[in-house]
């Protein structure tokens, strides 16, 4: 640190929790976006974000653990 600013203490993140993988059903769409009125497409396409991001968050954990 600079003179006269403080010491910036850096603790340790906590692991982020991987959620578990999604279908595309009306019900768990609705449940995670409740603003939302997804028709079945939507439903997809909710559903293949969701588990994209679950993927890339198991495939970060993976490179981590090889280290």
């Amino acid at each position: 640190p600079k003179d006269g600013e403080p010491r910036l203490h850096i603790k340790e993140q906590p692991v982020p929790v991987v959620p578990p993988a999604i279908k595309p059903d009306y019900e768990v769409i609705k449940s995670i976006l409740p603003t939302a009125n997804p028709d079945e497409y939507a439903c997809c396409i909710a559903a293949d974000m969701w588990n994209a991001c679950r993927a890339a968050m198991l495939s970060q954990r993976s490179q981590q653990e090889q280290r």
